[in-house]
């Protein structure tokens, strides 16, 4: 239990004769907005004519900056096609061919000659070892998973 409660804030169900009572529902939230929840607990007060209880969810609500900032993301490769040595043959064979056809350096700043090198590394890796893919951040909410929502939401 992420947030500590008395007993009774915890329960959410009490049986028809009132000797048992457990938590049964949960709030499900994913890892990216678990700091918005401040604290969940049940209300026992409300007449809502059942026998479970209302559960009081206190969240944070804050205006997104996304799509306000500009951050330029790092692009991943896959590096992993460098364990096979004819890859790493063919990257390493790009990047020379790339680098003899880049101009004279000796009248070039640190930070040109800087540059050049970098888009040569990068133009070698995106033609030879190509992207990494994504990782995937909610993978417990699946399709199954909305098909039951949206059953739930129909009815």
């Amino acid at each position: 239990m992420l947030f500590q409660h008395k007993r009774i804030h915890k329960e959410a169900w009490r049986s028809p004769d009132e000797t048992i009572s457990n938590q049964i529902d949960h709030v499900m939230i994913d890892s990216q907005h678990a700091t918005v929840i401040l604290d969940v607990k049940s209300r026992r007060g409300a007449d809502c004519d059942s026998d479970r209880y209302m559960v009081k969810i206190k969240y944070r609500q804050w205006i997104s900056n996304v799509g306000k900032l500009s951050v330029q993301r790092n692009i991943e490769y896959n590096v992993e096609n460098l364990k096979e040595a004819t890859n790493a043959k063919e990257y390493r064979n790009k990047i020379e061919e790339l680098l003899q056809i880049q101009p004279n350096i000796e009248d070039q700043h640190v930070q040109a000659i800087w540059e050049d090198i970098k888009q040569v590394i990068c133009k070698a890796a995106d033609k030879i070892l190509g992207r990494r893919s994504r990782m995937v951040r909610n993978g417990w909410c699946d399709e199954e998973c909305k098909e039951v929502l949206e059953e739930q939401n129909k009815a």
